[in-house]
């Protein structure tokens, strides 16, 4: 939702589970895992929304990025 109500971070939406594994598998690498996960963002989150936010600091279906194992053949 941050991304979707932030100009600058359009680009990110098309970072979803099927991009990642594209682009893992472009570069010759084995996917083990993609998930996405959490909700906040380094340096772009507002402190006030830290707490609220944690509890989505998990795999989901809506989180804000895609975390890879990926293995090298």
């Amino acid at each position: 939702m941050f991304m979707a109500f932030h100009p600058p971070d359009w680009r990110g939406l098309r970072y979803d589970r099927g991009h990642v594994r594209r682009l893992a598998e472009l570069a010759g690498l084995r996917v083990l895992s993609a998930e996405p996960q959490g909700a906040i963002y380094p340096n772009q989150t507002p402190p006030r929304l830290l707490r609220p936010l944690a509890r989505f600091d998990r795999p989901s279906r809506i989180g804000a990025y895609v975390v890879a194992v990926l293995e090298k053949p």
